[in-house]
C-alpha cells in the first residue's frame, strides 16, 4: 500500500494487479470504516492510482460512490469526526484527479448560491451529500474546520496532520465566498470558532511544517480581505524559508492556493514569481 501511496515515477504504468488490491481495500473500508481504512484509499488516489477511478467501469463506480454514501450515513462520522476529512479526500480525488488546478475559476457572477448550481458541480452523490446544498456545505465546512482545530490545538506534527489541512483547504476551495462568510456568522459557536482560528495559527511553531498548510487554510476559509497583517507576515516569513519542504508537487499546490491570496494583502513582489 505504501508503494501506492506515491506517484509513479514518468513512464512507469500501473500494474493491472493494483486495481484489483484498490478495490479489495475499498471494500474493506466500506465494511470497517475508520481512519486508517480510508486514509490508505484517500492517498492511493492522491498516488499511483490518481485517475484509475474514473477507468473503472460505469457499474464498479456506482458501488464506489454508493459506498461512500453508505459511511456518510453511518453513525461513525458521528464518533469520529476525522472520517470525514478522508471521505472529503476521497471525494475530491475521484471528481477532480488532476487536484486544485482542475478546479474551475470562481464566477463573477453575484447571483445567490442555489443548490441547483451546488449540484451541478459535482457528479457524484456522495459529492452532492457533502456539498451540494447550502446546509449540506454549512455542515462540511463545520466539521472540516472543527477538525483543522483540533490538529493546531493538539501541535500533531505529522503526516496524517498536514494532509488532513491540505484537504479541508481543497474542498474550502470550492464552496464560493460569500458561502463562507456566512456560515462564519451563522451562530455564536461558528463565530467564535471562526475567531479563534488566526490566534490559534500564530501560536504554532513558526517552523513547524503545519504553519504554512495552515495558513493557505484560513487563507481559503476567510479571503484574503480578512487576513490579519500579522499572519502576513508570518507567512511571508515561512516562504522565505520554504526550502525546507521536500515534496515539490506539495510545495506547488500550496503556493498556487495561497500565495494569491495573501499577495492581495502585499507581501514582498520578489515571492510572486516561483518554480
Amino acid at each position: 500500500m505504501l508503494l501506492l501511496s506515491r506517484q509513479l515515477p514518468e513512464g512507469i504504468l500501473l500494474p493491472a494487479e493494483a486495481q484489483g488490491f484498490f478495490l479489495n481495500l475499498f471494500q474493506k473500508a466500506i465494511k470497517a470504516p475508520s481512519v486508517d481504512t480510508l486514509k490508505s484509499v484517500h492517498c492511493m488516489l492522491n498516488g499511483a492510482c490518481r485517475g484509475l477511478h474514473s477507468l473503472l467501469p460505469s457499474d464498479v463506480r456506482r458501488k464506489f460512490d454508493a459506498g461512500l454514501c453508505g459511511i456518510l450515513k453511518s453513525n461513525s462520522l458521528g464518533e469520529s469526526s476525522m472520517l470525514l476529512s478522508w471521505v472529503c479526500g476521497i471525494v475530491f480525488a475521484t471528481e477532480h484527479p488532476d487536484g486544485v488546478t482542475s478546479i474551475p475559476a470562481p464566477s463573477a457572477n453575484e447571483q445567490p448560491v442555489s443548490t441547483e448550481s451546488l449540484q451541478q458541480q459535482w457528479k457524484t452523490v456522495s459529492g452532492q451529500k457533502l456539498f451540494g446544498s447550502t446546509s449540506h456545505l454549512y455542515k462540511t465546512i463545520s466539521l472540516v474546520c472543527t477538525n483543522v482545530m483540533k490538529i493546531i490545538y493538539n501541535g500533531a506534527i505529522d503526516d496524517d496532520a498536514v494532509e488532513v489541512i491540505r484537504i479541508a483547504s481543497r474542498v474550502l476551495q470550492f464552496v464560493d465566498q460569500d458561502v463562507k462568510n456566512s456560515w462564519a456568522r451563522q451562530d455564536q459557536t461558528t463565530r467564535t470558532l471562526f475567531k479563534k482560528f488566526p490566534e490559534k495559527i500564530a501560536s504554532l511553531d513558526p517552523s513547524s511544517p503545519l504553519m504554512l498548510e495552515a495558513l493557505s487554510f484560513l487563507a481559503v476559509l476567510s479571503g484574503s480581505k480578512e487576513l490579519p497583517q500579522a499572519l502576513v507576515e508570518r507567512y511571508e516569513a515561512c516562504i522565505s524559508n520554504f526550502g525546507c519542504m521536500a515534496d515539490p508537487e506539495s510545495a506547488s499546490e500550496l503556493l498556487s492556493v495561497s500565495l494569491p491570496l495573501f499577495a492581495v494583502r502585499g507581501i514582498s513582489s520578489e515571492y510572486l514569481v516561483y518554480d
